[in-house]
């Protein structure tokens, strides 16, 4: 599907729907639903029967979504930590709640990680499984930070990855079986540069020793802002040169924090990684971001030797489209309350609708290139444009979500600034 031939126009279309029908598509309760049904019926308009197929899933998936799933929703709360137990022994114990657990096996039932891999759709699967995404965003809190890392890292390694590392952990990371599925984090941030990985201080050392897993290495260091502290692994940058380097001396490791059958540690203690604290985020309160010290922590390397930055951009590249699909959603969480009378209000919430819309399109615009490139189908300008479109999808849906989002909230007067909405998620 040419993006410029068959995205536009239906981009044009849906500003024109928005105008003409704004008020159904922002009122009902259901509308996240209905109104991701008819951007899949545009952008799967030359696919039916995979259109079709994908449509009674997706509409299985609203209904759960308002009934059990919406349910435990309210049991997410905020993760709880214990350093030392009771005879000053450091135990470092990170319990995530019921319903934090029970939305993370959820989604991964639901394929969230599988589906892009599995590629049943080809270079459509992209856009089944961020459709899916989509849907699920506003009753899952922020289960994204970790399966979306997930997701980037399967792309890592398989890519990268060794035979061995992709034939025993890509398998895990891309299961639909809670009970075997690993879930990653991604730690580069660092105290000295935040997001400029050229200062990361974290010291790789060659311990000699490989295995079928790749280059046997120890890291030393402290990682600032480490999301997904519950993973079962992580991959980090870590300095493989000279600081004076910057970043092309930082290469990519597979970090164990909870992989016994692999051989690894059964904690992050173990494997000398100490959790100091957890951060105290606004509003992302059921996942658990640390700040970590590694000590002499065990990891493989992944990708070629100070080759780090560009192994890792996988992941960037997918959470950046993560991010843009959940900065869309919220513009239809917001508004949800039947203002119909209210004339100004009408005005505001069709400004609401057209921006949503918009940015959909954009933003499925650019997965419809990522399934492509994932499946080898993408012409060498759409790589391109690819390339482009991804970090602009991200900033652009983050810049103008949030001005929408009040929009929203005023709308429904005091209503839209309470906790027990369910707004701020």
């Amino acid at each position: 599907m040419d993006f410029n031939r068959h995205l536009l126009p239906n981009i044009i279309l849906s500003l024109q729907i928005s105008c003409c029908r704004v008020l159904p598509s922002v009122c009902s309760p259901t509308s996240i639903y209905s109104a991701t049904l008819t951007i899949l019926k545009l952008m799967y308009a030359c696919v039916v029967s995979i259109r079709h197929e994908i449509e009674r899933d997706l509409t299985r998936l609203g209904g759960d979504l308002m009934g059990p799933i919406r349910q435990m929703s309210d049991k997410v709360t905020n993760p709880k930590f214990v350093q030392y137990n009771h005879w000053g022994r450091r135990i470092d114990s990170l319990e995530t709640s019921e319903g934090w657990r029970f939305m993370r096996d959820t989604a991964i039932k639901e394929g969230y990680i599988n589906i892009p891999y599995a590629r049943k759709y080809g270079e459509y699967s992209r856009i089944y499984g961020f459709l899916k995404n989509m849907i699920m965003t506003g009753d899952f809190h922020v289960i994204m930070c970790p399966l979306g890392m997930t997701d980037g890292t399967a792309r890592v390694i398989e890519l990268v990855g060794s035979e061995a590392v992709k034939r025993t952990i890509l398998p895990r990371l891309i299961s639909r079986d809670p009970s075997i599925a690993y879930t990653s984090g991604q730690w580069m941030t660092e105290r000295p540069g935040g997001s400029d990985v050229s200062l990361t201080e974290t010291v790789a050392t060659s311990s000699s020793t490989s295995s079928t897993m790749g280059d046997m290495y120890t890291l030393d260091g402290f990682k600032w802002f480490s999301s997904a502290t519950e993973a079962d692994m992580a991959i980090a940058l870590a300095r493989t040169g000279s600081q004076e380097q910057g970043s092309r001396a930082l290469s990519l490791f597979l970090v164990p924090l909870r992989l016994p059958e692999q051989g690894g540690p059964s904690s992050p203690l173990e494997n000398g990684i100490e959790i100091h604290r957890l951060k105290n985020k606004i509003g992302t309160v059921g996942v658990p971001t640390a700040e970590l010290s590694l000590n002499h922590t065990k990891a493989w390397l992944l990708g070629p030797l100070n080759g780090g930055v560009k192994a890792i951009a996988p992941v960037l590249n997918i959470t950046r489209i993560h991010s843009a699909i959940h900065s869309i959603v919220r513009l239809v969480q917001g508004g949800s309350t039947l203002l119909k009378d209210v004339p100004l209000y009408v005005s505001s919430l069709a400004k609401v609708s057209l921006l949503y819309r918009a940015l959909t399109h954009m933003t499925f615009g650019t997965v419809v290139l990522l399934g492509k490139s994932e499946c080898g189908t993408a012409t060498k300008e759409e790589e391109a444009r690819l390339r482009l479109l991804t970090p602009m999808a991200k900033a652009f849906t983050a810049q103008q979500a949030p001005s929408a989002m009040e929009e929203c909230m005023a709308a429904l007067g005091a209503q839209g600034y309470m906790e027990e909405t369910g707004i701020g998620r």
